[in-house]
């Protein structure tokens, strides 16, 4: 067995993509704290140095690979690199992807093709290569995180929605594929969560209603649990509400909260937000009576109030 590698009292190894922040990093922690060693990746070298180091830091053990998923030669590398350090590869979770949001007649090219490479392509790429060390072992789990966007259409998402419902289309090809040959492929299609992600939007649905990263991140555990005879194809997880629509998708255009002052002001709870759940300050009792920023229109001011937990 090569030094590093995984004993057999350990859960496996796991490669956990776009785990510098949000809902890879939460997983990142969540396995690592199920006694799986974690192999993190993205392209933000210092994010996931930091992330390996605080699961260093409790006990697990994790290496941090830079990767950018569309890069297939990284790819390539950062497989090797996890059955070269710890002896095999027996999970590999992509959470990876990036997004460009406007109307579809104003959507530009590049970021078409950036969605699509980076969500789909992405995602092909990493199963791809995982899958060339999972089959001769004749084991192995590929759990996808796609979004509710792979079934339901939202306005100003046409790359986004289009390259997760391909995504899925995608999962479902690998599952006929595999299944026969011990390897277990699960599409997970959480609804909206309170990450990072949401930085790129003008508007947003309320964080208070959201799902938490670490709800997913224990889903993918769930999943993970499962008997060797058990396959999870696919796995919804929503908030309690379901599918929650952005603000202005429900105000409608003309609305006072739709007016770029009102959105500037939302973007910076949402770094604020991002960057305390990043540091940790934001623990799952938080989330769930989470403080939201909201503009109050008529009086012109910024105000917050506690948004009651979900019952």
């Amino acid at each position: 067995m090569p030094e590093g590698a995984v004993g057999r009292d350990a859960q496996g190894v796991a490669v956990v993509t776009g785990a510098g922040r949000g809902i890879g990093q939460e997983t990142a922690r969540v396995l690592s704290g199920a006694g799986y060693t974690v192999v993190l990746a993205a392209r933000t070298p210092d994010a996931i140095a930091a992330a390996a180091e605080e699961l260093r830091a409790a006990g697990g053990r994790a290496l941090a690979v830079p990767t950018d998923v569309v890069d297939e030669g990284q790819v390539v590398h950062l497989m090797a690199r996890a059955c070269a350090d710890f002896g095999q590869m027996d999970v590999l979770v992509n959470s990876a992807g990036s997004a460009a949001f406007a109307p579809a007649h104003e959507l530009d090219s590049e970021g078409w093709n950036r969605t699509l490479a980076s969500v789909l392509t992405g995602t092909f790429l990493c199963s791809k290569h995982a899958l060339r060390h999972m089959l001769p072992r004749g084991s192995g789990q590929i759990a996808n995180v796609l979004s509710i966007a792979a079934r339901t259409a939202f306005p100003d998402s046409a790359a986004y929605c289009a390259a997760k419902w391909v995504a899925l289309g995608l999962m479902k090809v690998l599952q006929e594929e595999v299944r026969a040959r011990g390897v277990r492929v699960t599409a997970l299609i959480p609804g909206a969560t309170a990450t990072p992600f949401w930085e790129q939007h003008d508007t947003h649905p309320d964080f208070a209603e959201m799902i938490a990263p670490r709800h997913v991140a224990e889903t993918i555990l769930y999943v993970l649990s499962q008997p060797p005879d058990v396959v999870t194809d696919e796995m919804v997880v929503m908030p309690r509400r379901g599918i929650l629509r952005r603000a202005a998708d429900a105000r409608g255009a003309d609305h006072p909260r739709n007016g770029r002052e009102w959105h500037a002001r939302q973007r910076t709870c949402v770094y604020v937000f991002s960057q305390a759940v990043r540091a940790g300050a934001v623990r799952r009792a938080a989330l769930l009576s989470a403080w939201r920023c909201r503009f109050q229109s008529d009086a012109g001011q910024l105000v917050s109030r506690r948004a009651s937990p979900p019952r």
